[in-house]
């Protein structure tokens, strides 16, 4: 290529180190560098995000960028960091990475180099092009393509099957660390109040915490004997009768991406009513109420949009349901670094594969 027609344009990028690969991540789509902190599970975030933190009430989803990149991952250290990329639409994300190196201008060339054909496939997805830097290559990130493949259903549903491991490493001076590094990014100056707002029923389903609109709950109840159903899916346990009145308890947590639970004789219910429709869902414990403005909700990261995407429960239930799945989560709230996901109870229960078919 003679280059004429073509002028060089330099962009400024902050070299990153991931597993001693050196990287480049677009300057215009970072937002800030944080040190590395404790990360806790989300509902409706896909099982290849390691977790997500609290960053002054707003909901932070963090992924690994040696994961994006296929890289093997050695154990996290003190010394790790994650990176803020914000997109022009207003999508946050963290990356883990081993080191911020330094801010560098890079001329961009229109032809990618020979050296990205010898990267993996699915590093070659969301690398723009490797360059030479004071004689070290560079492998460019292309931030809009790995938000979007971050979209895709194969990355919620692919567990991270060493993603545990990396944290036994750190020792238990370590972690606590960690902690009280969230606490603290969690507890920075918050200008808005959480007074006023709407009344939420927080109850644990799976170890996770989820908030139901208080105006849908009619009570919390003990069924101390349900009567399973013939010829019903098993996520209907059961019916029980509740001072006369004929309760059907049902188990949601695989639309909720968890796994199912075992048949039960009796259970905590949150007793629900949409409309002319009352069933009991199925709890672990009641914990609080809380009272959460609308604006202090954080979207679902990455929420589903195709049709796919929003049935997690498909054909039957009696395999576990792996996948993780926003379809039923409207926002989510983070407070003291503890995460509750306001589940959509409406929608939830208009579900055809929820449906029990009462001529059953």
């Amino acid at each position: 290529m003679d280059g004429e027609g073509f002028v060089a344009t330099e962009q400024s990028y902050l070299i990153v180190d991931v597993m001693r690969t050196l990287c480049g991540l677009e300057a215009q789509w970072v937002e800030e560098t944080l040190p590395l902190v404790e990360l806790k599970p989300i509902a409706g975030l896909g099982a290849g995000y390691l977790g997500a933190i609290d960053r002054q009430g707003k909901l932070l989803p963090v992924v690994d960028l040696a994961d994006c990149l296929g890289l093997a991952r050695s154990p996290y250290g003190l010394s790790d960091a994650i990176v803020v990329l914000r997109s022009p639409q207003g999508v946050s994300l963290g990356l883990i990475v081993n080191e911020a190196v330094d801010l560098q201008g890079v001329t961009l060339d229109p032809d990618p180099s020979l050296l990205v054909a010898e990267l993996s496939a699915q590093a070659r997805e969301i690398v723009r092009d490797v360059v030479l830097l004071a004689g070290q290559p560079i492998a460019l990130i292309n931030s809009e393509n790995l938000f979007t493949v971050l979209q895709r259903p194969e990355w919620h549903q692919s567990p991270l099957d060493s993603a545990t491991d990396r944290w036994r490493a750190l020792s238990a001076m370590d972690q606590a660390l960690l902690r009280a590094r969230a606490v603290e990014l969690a507890e920075a100056d918050r200008a808005d109040s959480d007074q006023g707002g709407q009344p939420w029923i927080v109850v644990e389903i799976g170890g996770e915490r989820f908030g139901i609109d208080a105006a849908a709950v009619r009570e919390l109840a003990e069924l101390p004997v349900i009567v399973p159903l013939p010829c019903c899916p098993s996520h209907v346990l059961g019916n029980a009768n509740l001072r006369g009145e004929i309760v059907t308890a049902i188990d949601i947590s695989p639309w909720l991406g968890q796994e199912r639970r075992p048949a039960v004789t009796r259970s905590l219910v949150a007793i629900v009513q949409v409309e002319d429709l009352t069933v009991g869902l199925a709890i672990d414990r009641a914990i609080e109420t809380q009272w959460v403005s609308a604006q202090r909700l954080a979207p679902v990261p990455f929420n589903a949009s195709t049709a796919e995407q929003l049935a997690p429960v498909n054909g039957s239930l009696d395999s576990a349901i792996v996948n993780r799945d926003s379809a039923y989560i409207r926002g989510i709230h983070v407070d003291g670094g503890q995460a509750t996901s306001w589940l959509d109870v409406a929608t939830l229960l208009r579900d055809p594969s929820l449906v029990v078919n009462e001529s059953l």
